[in-house]
């Protein structure tokens, strides 16, 4: 139960990251109207694609993709920009969550009770991702330096996105590797 409601509190979150970023580093501005309409939309895609797929790695990556177009779509003006932004949290999280999945499936889950696994699941695939996402808020000006390099730079792009779909293939294979 306690997982499900996390799942469904960080979806809305990597929404709004998503959405946030991806305007602040993007020329045009949204309303807040706007994105708050756009963050309540992604957020519902995200958990529909999750009820139909699953938290399966297909699902993951299926909603990458679905994600990285919508910003597209959301911000047609500059989608470069969408999707640079997209990438960099993207990148962010995914790091995270390879580090995060590591350290509780591979050494602390043999440790924790079978009565504690939902706690245990929570303080460490979901706690770092809530910590990441301070960080980021915190530090706005930071992603808005690291845009401007990537986008000043054509094949830093193309690289970026790329290294995000492998990220979420890692991401994925981590999973199953401890299932």
């Amino acid at each position: 139960m306690i997982i499900n409601i996390s799942d469904s509190f960080n979806s809305m979150l990597q929404s709004i990251m998503f959405i946030y970023v991806s305007n602040y580093c993007s020329k045009t501005k949204r309303s807040i109207l706007s994105m708050v309409t756009w963050i309540v939309i992604l957020w519902g895609v995200i958990q529909g694609i999750t009820l139909i797929v699953g938290n399966s790695s297909l699902g993951s990556i299926f909603i990458h993709l679905i994600i990285l177009i919508s910003g597209a779509i959301i911000f047609k003006e500059e989608p470069l920009d969408a999707m640079i932004g997209f990438s960099i949290v993207y990148l962010l999280m995914g790091i995270v969550m390879i580090l995060s999945s590591n350290i509780y499936l591979g050494y602390m889950v043999s440790k924790i009770s079978e009565k504690y696994m939902e706690i245990g699941m929570l303080i460490f695939m979901y706690f770092p991702q809530y910590i990441l996402f301070t960080i980021i808020l915190y530090n706005m000006n930071f992603i808005n330096s690291t845009y401007k390099v990537i986008k000043s730079k054509s094949v830093s792009i193309v690289s970026l996105i790329i290294v995000t779909v492998l990220i979420g293939f890692i991401v994925s294979f981590n999973g199953l590797a401890y299932d």
